[in-house]
């Protein structure tokens, strides 16, 4: 585009340098800009220099910027951290550079650059070098920390140094047991319904339940004195019933012909046991009704046989 002022034509640019197009106003003599150069954009007629063309680098960078509407010194672009890394930044500011042609002379803006860091170990994502907000698979956040996660509780339920993924659901906390898919602050969860707590958690049981047994409640009152009352616990209706169904099949012996005074079952008695607790899964604490078979009609004998009387009471 050309124009001319009191005389010959003159070309746009030749006017301001930055102009790329421009209009002239004969009332007022002056040259408006109607559109300018990279770099510069039209402000009340007159080109004004502005932060453009941002170009992600994310190799280098480590994140995606978003830079729409940072064009002015000072604007700040909103930056994605790539996975591994935080933090990074982008500002619109003042080139060491300028712009010379003709006399002119205007300022170059352009983008300044701070990289983002790598995270800490485990760490996804992050604020800062000690912040995590999400973190590689196995770690969960725990106070803006990447904890490792058991995949299955200790021995006794509890997590201890780490946290303890609770049945897939929840992550419990350090010192934090695991119930019902819940993370729960006490031990024993059957006080709530004054009853009983039967499981690994017994630290005292010397091994009585199977290790993949995880607990249930029972409202026995008092211990059985004969054989037959201790058929009725472990009966499907019986008061423990849901605990023995994770008895280890030692342990079953041992409490029908040792544990208990006057209590001593014979080996007809104990496959009537074995049946019944075959045949019933319901009782865990999980929801899962784990169901444990013994054996007895094969292992009765030579089990009674080797038995050690052991001390853990189950009421």
């Amino acid at each position: 585009m050309q124009f001319h002022i009191n005389g010959p034509v003159i070309p746009c640019s030749d006017a301001d340098p930055l102009y790329a197009t421009c209009t002239y106003d004969s009332d007022t003599d002056t040259v408006n800009a109607t559109f300018c150069v990279p770099g510069f954009a039209v402000e009340q007629g007159t080109c004004v220099s502005i932060c453009h063309d941002w170009d992600d680098d994310e190799p280098v960078d480590h994140f995606l910027a978003d830079c729409t509407g940072a064009t002015s010194v000072g604007d700040t672009c909103v930056v994605t951290a790539s996975t591994g890394f935080y933090g990074g930044s982008v500002t619109c500011a003042e080139s060491l550079e300028r712009f010379f042609h003709r006399n002119t002379s205007k300022p170059l803006l352009e983008y300044g650059v701070v990289v983002a860091q790598a995270c800490g170990p485990n760490v996804l994502t992050c604020s800062d070098g000690t912040t995590a907000l999400t973190c590689d698979a196995g770690y969960t956040v725990e106070a803006g920390a990447c904890i490792e996660v058991n995949n299955e509780c200790n021995d006794d339920g509890k997590a201890a140094t780490k946290v303890c993924q609770c049945e897939g659901t929840a992550t419990c906390k350090v010192g934090e047991f695991c119930w019902e898919g819940q993370c729960q602050q006490e031990m024993n969860p059957c006080a709530k319904d004054k009853k009983m707590y039967c499981g690994v958690l017994q630290q005292q049981d010397s091994g009585a339940f199977e290790k993949d047994f995880e607990g249930s409640c029972h409202a026995c009152d008092a211990e059985p004195t004969t054989c037959a009352e201790f058929f009725t616990f472990v009966a499907p209706e019986g008061c423990y019933h849901s605990c023995a169904l994770g008895l280890t099949e030692k342990a079953l012996v041992e409490w029908a012909t040792e544990k208990f005074k006057g209590v001593e079952c014979d080996e007809e008695d104990l496959t009537a046991m074995q049946a019944d607790l075959a045949a019933d899964g319901r009782g865990s604490l999980s929801g899962a009704g784990m169901l444990h078979i013994h054996a007895f009609a094969v292992v009765v004998v030579a089990i009674v046989v080797g038995v050690v009387a052991s001390t853990p009471m189950f009421f």
